[in-house]
């Protein structure tokens, strides 16, 4: 963007289709904005289902994870998984490895 801003008084004078071109950006950044999900958080990423136990049946609500926190925490449960140890058996519950977590407290 700061490449067309600082170009544009030269585009402007020695390019007689640059209005076509503007035009042409405009149309592509709304056809790419439109195309973008607005409901993602930016910087989220799923990491699969909560394997919380909650009246003997598993939470299943979608986790994501964020690389500005070491905090993974089911919106739905409450259940909190902190730190990489506890992202690692965050994942060996998920693959069936490990016991299921009880949802009582913070994991971690």
């Amino acid at each position: 963007m700061a490449f067309l801003l600082n170009n544009l008084p030269w585009a402007a004078d020695g390019y007689e289709s640059v209005d076509q071109d503007v035009e042409d950006i405009r149309r592509l950044h709304a056809e790419c904005t439109a195309a973008l999900p607005g409901d993602r958080k930016p910087g989220h990423v799923h990491v699969g289902l909560c394997p919380a136990v909650l009246d003997d049946r598993p939470c299943c609500a979608q986790l994501t994870a964020s690389a500005a926190s070491h905090r993974i925490r089911c919106g739905s449960c409450g259940t909190e998984w902190v730190g990489m140890d506890a992202w690692r058996g965050l994942r060996r519950a998920q693959e069936g490895t490990a016991s299921p977590v009880r949802s009582t407290a913070a994991i971690g």
